[in-house]
């Protein structure tokens, strides 16, 4: 997959969202594991992350230090029996990712897919995915 520059819009929501999954020591060591600039004087969480994916992807000209963040957060094994919390916050995360043509999956990887350009699109392919966890009989807590 072919790793675009996120749009500053989509890098300001993704920051709000890890903001709010994350302290800020966990933060701390997360940006600091991936050499990303860590600005934590006085901000909140969610700017500090902002501007670190900013600089991250004006020096790597792609979001590869940006999903690898993402990963250390929503990695499947921080889950391990809190599932329904995992899959919330995976479908949080998609409708986002879905706009750069990015899906996060079950495993831990992110893929490409067709990028959505609407609201109602993003919903759409993210219910697409809900759609085949019924399929495979998840369990109805998964899919809250």
């Amino acid at each position: 997959m072919s790793l675009p520059l996120l749009q500053d819009q989509l890098l300001e929501q993704l920051a709000r969202l890890l903001g709010e999954w994350d302290n800020g020591v966990g933060i701390s060591l997360k940006l600091s594991s991936l050499n990303l600039f860590d600005n934590n004087e006085g901000m909140t969480k969610w700017r500090r992350l902002l501007n670190a994916f900013i600089l991250a992807q004006e020096q790597d000209r792609d979001c590869r230090r940006v999903l690898q963040f993402i990963g250390k957060i929503v990695a499947p094994v921080n889950y391990i029996g809190k599932a329904s919390l995992f899959h919330d916050r995976q479908n949080q995360l998609n409708e986002l990712m879905v706009f750069a043509g990015i899906r996060y999956t079950d495993d831990g990887t992110f893929v490409g897919v067709e990028s959505a350009l609407s609201v109602e699109d993003s919903l759409k392919k993210v219910s697409t995915l809900k759609r085949k966890l019924i399929e495979l009989k998840v369990h109805a807590k998964v899919l809250e």
